[in-house]
């Protein structure tokens, strides 16, 4: 808390939203996330129980689209389909980067696993979770809750074709 002649302030906690709308790489996905109002809701709150989530880049969308044309379209149009693959992108427990390790199971949102690999190419750590490589160091929110930028959209095992 901050105090001054003007009385005290509460200092604004940072939610995932505040993440995802500051980051540019992040556009996609933020749109696609107001097409879900609920979950929207959910990603403003800084106490929201979700403690990781691993949140593609725009290239990861667009080369998803490369590879399957109209996938895009098909997602916007179906909530339930868009809701399932970023139930796959988020965890309950709090895994910073450190904490990832080779072979480790991780329970999506949605009940499905992925998995890590890491490798150490010329000495440095090269870590992925199923095909996507983990870009950069997490991001933090003011109350703990992760964020790792990934290179490619996960899609769950569960996926309808």
């Amino acid at each position: 808390m901050f105090s001054s002649t003007y009385g005290s302030v509460e200092p604004k906690q940072q939610s995932y939203w505040d993440i995802i709308t500051s980051n540019k790489h992040f556009s996609i996905f933020q749109q696609l996330i107001t097409l879900l109002p609920d979950l929207q809701a959910s990603l403003q709150n800084p106490d929201w129980s979700v403690k990781t989530l691993f949140i593609p880049d725009d290239q990861a969308f667009k080369h998803l689209e490369r590879k399957v044309p109209g996938i895009t379209a098909k997602v916007k149009a179906n909530p339930q389909l868009l809701s399932k693959i970023i139930s796959y992108h988020g965890t309950q427990d709090p895994y910073p980067s450190k904490n990832l390790e080779n072979g480790m199971k991780l329970t999506m949102l949605d009940g499905n696993q992925t998995t890590i690999t890491q490798t150490h190419p010329c000495g440095m750590p090269h870590t992925k979770i199923n095909q996507a490589t983990i870009k950069h160091p997490e991001s933090v929110t003011s109350s703990g809750q992760i964020v790792h930028l990934i290179d490619q959209v996960l899609l769950p095992p569960t996926l309808p074709k």
